[in-house]
């Protein structure tokens, strides 16, 4: 068996229009594999995109942290995390607070869980324990403060007294094991 091979030839109009539907065909199947294959890298760089504003957000927080003396910064850094966001420029801002430095928003959440924070004096022997820090100032009309100070904190108020100034008036509460309760109880005995 022989093959014979036959030349078959075109018009320059139909070498024109073979090419034409060859470079048609390449064009759509590279369109078919770049539609399929850009979905999966556009999403592959939104999620890296993410996780560098993540890394970015920690670290803005990590560094704002490491000017306090806390015990374990890591921790607070995750703490702190689901408060913080970056905007548009990719600066850390606070989340529902306009106008807040993050300095500030951090100062202020210590503040409020010192327990987070090392001891400023050791008691090593040589020196002694020296003069106690004064405690951090709360914002008494807030039932919330009353609910997450210390519990060291909370008594010395309770013992010393406590001046609260709340709608329009002061009450001041000495000696006393709750002063909500206790200004409750004066507002419907003074009725």
């Amino acid at each position: 068996m022989e093959t014979t091979e036959e030349r078959v030839e075109f018009t320059p109009q139909q070498q024109a229009k073979v090419q034409q539907l060859i470079d048609d065909a390449y064009r759509r199947a590279f369109q078919k594999a770049l539609k399929q294959a850009a979905p999966e890298e556009m999403e592959e760089l939104k999620n890296e995109l993410l996780q560098l504003r993540e890394e970015k957000k920690k670290a803005d927080i990590l560094r704002t942290v490491s000017r306090f003396n806390v015990v374990d910064p890591d921790e607070v850094v995750e703490l702190l995390s689901k408060d913080v966001e970056l905007d548009e420029k990719g600066s850390p801002r606070v989340r529902g607070q306009d106008g807040v430095a993050l300095e500030e928003y951090v100062s202020l959440w210590l503040s409020r869980r010192p327990h987070h924070l090392r001891t400023t004096h050791g008691g090593g022997g040589s020196y002694g324990a020296g003069p106690k820090e004064p405690s951090p100032h709360y914002d008494l009309s807030d039932p919330a403060v009353w609910r997450n100070m210390p519990a060291e904190d909370l008594h010395r108020y309770l013992k010393e007294g406590v001046d609260i100034h709340a709608g329009g008036r002061l009450y001041r509460f000495r000696d006393v094991a709750n002063p909500f309760v206790e200004a409750r109880r004066r507002k419907f005995k003074g009725r």
